[in-house]
């Protein structure tokens, strides 16, 4: 994993999306940005 890429996307849905409220959910949004290639 690329950290330093990945900081602003843990900021933004630890701010903005419920997401990070259940670790096997945020896994599930992360890979989905990841495949839109965000």
């Amino acid at each position: 994993m690329k950290i330093r890429r990945l900081l602003p996307f843990l900021l933004h849905y630890m701010v903005d999306s419920p997401c990070f409220l259940h670790v096997e959910e945020f896994y599930h949004c992360w890979m989905y940005q990841n495949y839109l290639g965000l």
